[in-house]
């Protein structure tokens, strides 16, 4: 018997991913044409949603620290 879980995780991670994207170039658009005199609240919204969407992209790719693993290690003070 094959076990998928593994393979259907990783596709709904892509597909995520491809939205993600999907959403950065929308707003980076978005960015290009406001005035930021005139919309100056409307500036600060979408350069929020980018910088979430920045993070949470960051933490995607650093790898997470194990903690009993650094501590057996030693290098957790």
């Amino acid at each position: 018997m094959i076990d998928t879980r593994f393979d259907t995780s990783i596709d709904l991670r892509g597909e995520i991913e491809n939205y993600r994207q999907v959403a950065l170039i929308k707003y980076y658009k978005m960015l290009l044409e406001i005035d930021p005199k005139k919309d100056r609240l409307t500036l600060l919204a979408v350069l929020r949603c980018i910088d979430k969407l920045e993070r949470h992209s960051q933490e995607r790719k650093r790898p997470r620290c194990d903690r009993k693993k650094m501590q057996a290690d030693g290098t957790l003070a």
